[in-house]
């Protein structure tokens, strides 16, 4: 974890996972990792003959489908304005209006649901709330895919 804060003022917390950039973690008995392996695998055999459970339901199993386990990289900004900011505004709702309109296109991409589609097409999903006080919006994608991602956000 890493707080920074940019000369505008903009504050922003990074995190990351080394595992999600194909680097392993130490552990304490590396050397016993391939024993370690054999016998799990071993055990989740003897598990499954046990069960005696043939009906292979999961075969086609969340689990299997692209994407399932993985970890995908993130991405939030947090606004310290809400439906509250709106009567001051003289707009009721506005804030709610903005959210949606957030994902609805830019000038460099100004095709109507462009991030959407694009977050499809590489794992990912948008969302956004508004609060009282604060409005949040946030995606998540393929990890590769991140510094494009953030460009089109």
């Amino acid at each position: 974890y890493r707080r920074v804060t940019f000369p505008n003022g903009l504050e922003a917390l990074l995190i990351s996972d080394p595992s999600l950039a194909g680097m392993q973690t130490p552990t304490e008995d590396e050397g016993d990792d391939e024993e370690e392996q054999e016998a799990e695998d071993e055990e989740e055999e003897e598990d499954e003959e046990a069960d005696g459970d043939d009906d292979d339901d999961d075969e086609n199993g969340a689990e299997d489908s692209p994407g399932a386990g993985m970890k995908l990289a993130a991405c939030a900004v947090d606004f310290n304005v809400g439906f509250f900011a709106d009567q001051a505004s003289g707009f009721e709702g506005i804030s709610h209006f903005l959210e949606h309109m957030v994902f609805m296109g830019s000038e460099k991409y100004p095709g109507e649901n462009h991030f959407s589609d694009w977050l499809s097409q590489h794992w990912g999903s948008e969302n956004a709330c508004t609060d009282s006080e604060q409005t949040t919006y946030y995606f998540e994608c393929h990890p590769k895919h991140l510094a494009e991602g953030l460009d089109i956000f």
